[in-house]
């Protein structure tokens, strides 16, 4: 998802974000977002997000205000 929403990005910004966000380790295992819908008499939506993936698109929506 993050080359969708930091196209205008340079890699080596991309790079910078991520480190900052998950640290040394990288992403793997601390990345997961999941998104469930569901449908019938209402319509309900849940979001579910890992806290270092929080972080990372707090410094892309900072990154949009430039």
């Amino acid at each position: 998802m993050l080359p969708v929403v930091g196209q205008n990005l340079k890699p080596d910004e991309l790079r910078a974000m991520i480190k900052d966000a998950f640290g040394e380790g990288g992403p793997a295992g601390r990345d997961a977002v999941t998104v469930r819908i569901s449908g019938g008499d209402r319509l309900t939506a849940q979001i579910k997000a890992k806290g270092k993936v929080l972080r990372l698109f707090t410094h892309l929506d900072q990154l949009k205000g430039k």
